[in-house]
């Protein structure tokens, strides 16, 4: 008894997460005497897509739309559809493949896939601090408010997210140029309800550009008018803000609706700015470079060789900029910011917080007994004050020692 199948059909049934660029496929066999390709028939969403025996109707005929004679225990063809456009993200697409043999057999047969989820909105709010981001559907929890998983072009980064509803998070970002346009990419550990990672042909989405409706906004750590500022001073009528190029004036009683009352010009910038201290008025300046806020194992003790070594930096008036960041172990580097993660071996997390960075790192193979490890931790706030500090811990003697696996922790991803 003769019968006709479609076999290898691509995305396969109930699939989920399917890029916006993907091919649909399948095998039209008869065990017949053969299939007749003027009967072949593919539908898209209800839209004939090929007609037989060789003709692929827009937008569906890419270059990589094609009808292959194949030949195996059956007789048949291969159909490939190449799509020229982009399918929408998060849309249910159902193909239908039709066929008949020359023993008149006939072949209607559907398959249905779902595409992934994509970043549909970003709203940047007065000041230029937070960015809310919406995604095509709801997502799971999981990595999703972790900064590591966001990656910025343009330098800027999220040093904090919070989540919003299931489907909004809300970043604290650094470095936000209004002028500027960037293009923020998800790690594969960002997931959707389904479980599906955001498919490349929905990421690397690019945001703004975004000019400032701010008067005055948080800006690289600085305050920020039309230029950018590296110190502020106020009295008890006015606000001074140094800028790259001279000295902005402010009216201190109208913040809400801030407006330039005067500027000053000159060739020196914020290198001449004096403002008289009156006793009650304010004055914001940072160069104190970061702190330690906690070292694990604390300097100079005396612990197993199996420890992992664990810091958190601090900064008072700014933020840690994450690509400043790098560690050595015994002069050996095991964490570099500026390539994105770890090295030699080492491996472990790190993570932001408000105006903090936290590592814990853990070495390939565990410390050699009775020995002096030696951490070197660099980093740098976002005005330039930068931390360069060394210290030691030993090993206990006669401990035996093993190897450190990895853990299945994922590594720090480019911010």
């Amino acid at each position: 008894m003769s019968t006709i199948v479609l076999q290898n059909a691509y995305p396969t049934d109930g699939y989920t997460g399917a890029s916006g660029t993907t091919l649909i496929y399948g095998d039209i066999l008869s065990n017949a005497t053969g299939i007749q390709p003027s009967t072949i028939d593919a539908y898209v969403n209800g839209v004939l897509a090929f007609h037989g025996p060789n003709t692929f109707i827009a937008p569906y005929n890419g270059s990589q739309s094609s009808i292959v004679q194949i030949s195996d225990s059956y007789d048949g063809y291969r159909l490939t559809i190449d799509n020229t456009e982009t399918f929408s993200a998060c849309t249910d697409i159902s193909v239908n493949f039709q066929a008949e043999d020359t023993d008149a057999n006939s072949l209607d047969e559907t398959f249905s896939f779902r595409t992934g989820t994509n970043l549909i909105s970003f709203d940047i709010n007065l000041y230029e601090i937070t960015l809310d981001v919406t995604f095509g559907g709801p997502m799971n929890s999981i990595g999703l408010t972790n900064p590591a998983n966001y990656t910025f072009s343009n330098g800027m980064y999220a040093r904090y997210i919070e989540s919003i509803d299931s489907s909004t998070i809300r970043m604290w970002v650094e470095l936000f140029y209004g002028e500027e346009t960037f293009t923020i990419t998800t790690s594969s550990d960002i997931l959707d309800s389904y479980g599906d990672p955001i498919p490349s042909s929905y990421n690397g989405v690019a945001l703004g550009p975004f000019p400032s409706e701010a008067s005055f906004s948080n800006f690289n750590g600085k305050i920020r008018t039309s230029k950018n500022n590296s110190l502020i001073s106020a009295d008890a009528n006015f606000i001074y803000m140094a800028t790259d190029r001279g000295i902005d004036v402010l009216r201190r009683n109208n913040l809400s609706n801030a407006s330039r009352w005067a500027q000053v010009f000159d060739e020196y910038g914020i290198n001449s700015m004096y403002i008289a201290n009156f006793g009650d008025d304010l004055e914001i300046s940072d160069t104190a470079p970061p702190v330690f806020l906690s070292r694990t194992p604390v300097p100079g003790a005396n612990v197993s060789s199996t420890t992992s070594v664990s810091v958190a930096i601090y900064d008072e008036h700014s933020a840690i900029e994450p690509t400043s960041l790098i560690i050595y172990i015994d002069n050996e580097i095991a964490f570099n910011g500026v390539q994105n993660g770890f090295a030699n071996g080492y491996y472990g997390t790190v993570q932001l917080g408000y105006r903090t960075i936290y590592a814990t790192i853990s070495p390939p193979s565990a410390f050699l007994s009775g020995s002096t490890v030696w951490v070197r931790a660099i980093a740098t706030d976002l005005l330039g004050n930068r931390l360069d500090s060394t210290y030691q811990f030993t090993i206990e003697s006669g401990t035996l020692g093993f190897g450190l696996g990895s853990l299945g922790i994922s590594s720090f991803g480019g911010i």
